[in-house]
């Protein structure tokens, strides 16, 4: 029977998250080149990789893989401070949704080992208390510092602080930062619609409806209308890098 194994891996290190996919597990004995995504929590960023990837299996059907990371295969990322270049060697057992993984730096012998754990396993797993309670307190603290710049939605003009949410420009999935140059408060509903791409903004400022609303939500939420000046000019930026026309 054919060894199963996750398509998407996820490795919390001490200073970022890596998702490796199926594209980076090669053949038995094969040298590749291959690509991982990483986040950064401290920035806000997401970045790619690229790294030679070895692949063996052992005869109970564990994969190992060994991906090495040098700096002159990653020249887009230059001009980056503080990135430690190294090897990673990642144990995949058949059916197992979590395992370890190990790092090296180039200038050491010693190998770190962390938990791997599958996209659905690390995504999807039932929230604490507390992570929920982490949640709404990153987002109060997100919401406070639009309210520096803005009192109301940017698209229904509410006011009322409890029922507003700050939201993305461009997505944390996508790298987006948490940053009032990269969010606009949107009511926590109409919050779920932009995510949810019912609507955009383009990168003039107007409103377009992207998916059939009800006829309360379409007198909200306009294709035409445009956000506020002052909210524009702060996030104009943000809104041409994440080039929706």
């Amino acid at each position: 029977m054919k060894p199963n194994f996750p398509s998407h891996i996820i490795v919390q290190w001490d200073h970022e998250i890596e998702t490796l996919d199926q594209s980076t597990l090669g053949v038995h004995g094969h040298h590749h080149n291959a690509t991982t995504s990483a986040f950064w929590p401290e920035t806000g960023q997401r970045v790619q990789y690229k790294a030679s990837c070895d692949t063996e299996w052992k005869r109970d059907g564990t994969r190992i893989l060994t991906l090495e990371y040098l700096r002159k295969d990653n020249a887009h990322l230059s001009s980056v401070q503080d990135i430690v270049w190294g090897r990673s060697r990642v144990t995949l057992r058949p059916d197992s949704k979590s395992g370890f993984a190990e790092w090296r730096t180039e200038d050491s012998n010693r190998w770190l080992r962390r938990k791997w754990e599958s996209a659905e396993s690390f995504l999807l797993s039932t929230r604490s208390r507390s992570s929920v309670l982490r949640y709404e307190r990153r987002q109060a603290t997100l919401r406070k510092d639009l309210l520096t710049y803005e009192k109301v939605c940017s698209v229904s003009g509410e006011s009322l602080q409890l029922a507003l949410e700050a939201a993305h420009i461009i997505g944390v999935a996508s790298g987006g930062a948490d940053k009032v140059f990269n969010m606009t408060l949107l009511r926590a509903d109409i919050h779920k619609l932009f995510d949810g791409q019912y609507f955009t903004i383009k990168v003039d400022g107007t409103i377009k409806v992207l998916k059939p609303l009800t006829p309360q939500y379409a007198k909200l939420i306009k294709s035409g209308s445009k956000i506020p000046v002052k909210t524009f000019a702060r996030i104009k930026d943000a809104l041409r890098l994440r080039g929706d026309a």
